[in-house]
């Protein structure tokens, strides 16, 4: 069974480091209904903002967007994204008990484009918490 554990080791790896170079698009899939009031608008603004922190590197005040668009705006056909970026800032924030609930959320989404991505964050998270069970589980539905 050691090749098998290598196996899946060398995957994992794999996976990281792909998860930490590429870009994280931080847009759903489908463009979000033309704004018809308001407060549309002014979701749609917060989400831009929070997107222009996060592009920026800017962790800690991109993740307080994001909390305040989630508070604000839970069922934003731009929600998802905004929790899988929340749980991104956390993450690379070094929070990773504070990043899994929303990555969880993210990965129970099976339409979500970035799962596979969300996946590997949330197995680093549970990774970095010394949770290796958690953080096999979840890379083994990645791999399923």
């Amino acid at each position: 069974m050691p090749f098998v554990r290598q196996g899946r080791r060398l995957i994992f790896s794999a996976c990281i480091a792909t998860a930490m170079l590429a870009p994280l698009p931080l847009r759903a899939a489908d463009p979000p209904a033309p704004p018809t009031d308001q407060s549309v608008d002014r979701a749609a603004k917060k989400i831009l903002a929070a997107n222009g922190l996060f592009g920026r590197g800017l962790w800690k005040l991109a993740a307080q967007e994001y909390s305040e668009f989630l508070t604000q705006y839970p069922t934003s056909p731009d929600a998802q994204t905004a929790r899988y970026a929340l749980g991104v800032c956390l993450y690379r924030q070094g929070d990773s008990e504070n990043a899994i609930p929303p990555l969880t959320l993210v990965v129970a989404d099976t339409k979500f484009p970035q799962r596979d991505e969300a996946h590997v964050v949330l197995a680093h998270c549970q990774i970095a918490l010394k949770k290796y069970e958690k953080s096999v589980a979840a890379i083994d539905e990645l791999l399923a």
